[in-house]
């Protein structure tokens, strides 16, 4: 077989895939899916089939974008234009959960939030941890308390004498630097 027939044979199966296509696409890992303008949402996108499903366990609810290009996928259009979607319902959503927002803005964000809740309530099937309940063993935690090695209370009085600030935004850099501390504070030798 020549390099040209194997082409051939590779465009005819390609050809195929694209139309008439499957009866049905399963995408597991959908968030992969998140971007509507990646390749690999614009090659899926190509497939021409009656039903694609998107399974996904990473939960979607900070990022309506993402939502839209998933939905976009199973169900081309049902949520316009990203456009008219972001002027619809990312916009409000978004504007009414700020700290600062209006009792007007926080009306509005659960009016359009309710109204893509029932909008997408055939399409999207949601399932949290408790449907896995039953089938996974019984967790056990235990916490193990070990006293600082003397390098590790060194490192440790040094940082607090150094770079803990001593004003009221003392906490601001906390969680970074709880990060930074597990490097050297959990190695125990």
């Amino acid at each position: 077989m020549t390099l040209s027939d194997k082409k051939k044979i590779h465009n005819s199966v390609i050809n195929h895939l694209l139309d008439p296509g499957p009866e049905m696409i399963i995408i597991d890992e959908g968030q992969l899916l998140k971007n509507g303008q990646s390749a690999l949402n614009r090659s899926i996108s190509r497939i021409k089939t009656l039903r694609r499903i998107i399974l996904t366990g990473t939960p979607l609810q900070n990022n309506l974008s993402e939502y839209f290009t998933m939905v976009g996928f199973v169900i081309p259009n049902l949520l316009g234009t990203l456009k008219e979607f972001r002027n619809r319902f990312e916009n409000p959503i978004s504007n009414g959960q700020h700290i600062d927002s209006t009792n007007a803005d926080v009306a509005l964000m659960k009016r359009r939030a309710h109204i893509l809740h029932k909008l997408l309530k055939d399409c999207i099937h949601r399932c949290d941890y408790n449907i896995l309940v039953p089938y996974l063993e019984k967790k056990y935690e235990y916490v193990l308390t070990l006293r600082l090695t003397s390098t590790q209370a060194k490192m440790y009085k040094y940082y607090l004498d150094n770079f803990v600030r001593k004003e009221a935004d003392r906490f601001v850099n906390l969680f970074v630097d709880y990060q930074i501390y597990q490097k050297y504070g959990t190695t125990h030798h």
